[in-house]
């Protein structure tokens, strides 16, 4: 048992938005507003492993969460570390709404695996899907400290608390915002 099985008990305020197999979720030490996270309830270790039966579940929530982020902030990058370097044994999708690009950093570091197989790193760009291969071996939360470089000019723990929690209220408001508009483009 991880950290992220028990989301909900234990950090409940950062749930974004929940479907029956998924949370959506707030960085509690974001890079910056709306860092967001998909992860399963359930424990999963990566999302190539997810069940063909949760899929169509987890496919629309990550275009939701694209749709709101474009809208909101900007088009996201979206990178998953898979069990090749994960800090936390729990799939966990980010989604950060940035133009900064950290392709040219994991080149250098991996390779692009032509049929995507575990382990792997996970990064998709302006709709483009990468999965990767180490060249050799690399240190866990590799894509997330690669973003952190680019992005961040004081990168303490303390200050991207700080900053999560004022963040995460602006962006659940925009979710709610949003999910409104959205429900009322349907009528």
């Amino acid at each position: 048992m991880d950290l992220f099985c028990n989301f909900k008990k234990n950090f409940s305020e950062q749930i974004i938005y929940e479907t029956n197999n998924f949370y959506l979720i707030h960085d509690a030490f974001p890079l910056l507003e709306g860092h967001l996270m998909i992860i399963p309830i359930k424990h999963l270790d990566c999302f190539l492993n997810l069940d063909k039966n949760f899929k169509a579940e987890f496919i629309h929530l990550k275009k939701q969460t694209i749709n709101f982020l474009t809208e909101f902030y900007s088009a996201p990058k979206i990178f998953e570390h898979s069990i090749l370097a994960q800090t936390i044994k729990h799939a966990h999708l980010h989604f950060l709404p940035t133009d900064i690009s950290i392709l040219k950093e994991i080149k250098q570091s991996c390779e692009i695996q032509v049929t995507p197989t575990v382990p792997y790193l996970y990064y998709s760009e302006i709709g483009k899907d990468y999965y990767f291969s180490a060249k050799s071996k690399i240190f866990p939360g590799f894509l997330h400290v690669n973003f952190a470089k680019k992005i961040l000019k004081d990168a303490s723990i303390e200050k991207r608390k700080r900053n999560g929690d004022k963040w995460m209220l602006t962006v659940k408001e925009n979710w709610n915002k949003w999910q409104h508009e959205q429900k009322d483009l349907m009528q």
